[in-house]
């Protein structure tokens, strides 16, 4: 079985602990890799004020990426730095350009409910599933 090593943290009130030595699945370290990968990115983008870099951070996200096309991300991280402008002063010069943008309003919304645009169902209807579980 193909492993990758990587260093694992352990979280206990005396803080964060690396624990060394542990392989992981290599599918479970590409996993992880992804979300590292996109916390860096994040890092970046909130210690720079790059905008680009969080959208790019936001639309590496497996989940985020899994349901929103690129221009809702661009979109959704205009909203959220007009929005919170007071709170993300690292995004200041950005802020004109995104109400420019959110004025145009080219992306379409939709209320959404439920994960991944799906339907919500009641236990009834999950019940009623074929092959589903009581």
């Amino acid at each position: 079985m193909m492993r990758s090593s990587k260093a694992l943290v352990s979280l206990t009130v005396s803080g964060l602990n690396m624990v060394e030595g542990i392989t992981l699945p290599l599918a479970c370290a590409a996993t992880c890799s992804a979300s590292i990968s996109v916390q860096r990115m994040s890092v970046e983008a909130a210690m720079t004020g790059d905008i680009d870099m969080l959208k790019l951070a936001v639309l590496h996200d497996p989940l985020v990426g899994a349901i929103c096309t690129p221009d809702e991300v661009w979109q959704m991280v205009d909203e959220l730095v007009v929005t919170r402008a007071q709170w993300l002063p690292q995004y200041k010069d950005a802020v004109p350009a995104a109400k420019e943008r959110l004025a145009k309003g080219t992306v379409k919304t939709k209320d959404w409910e439920g994960a991944a645009r799906k339907k919500v169902r009641t236990v009834e209807e999950l019940r009623e599933v074929v092959g589903g579980h009581h």
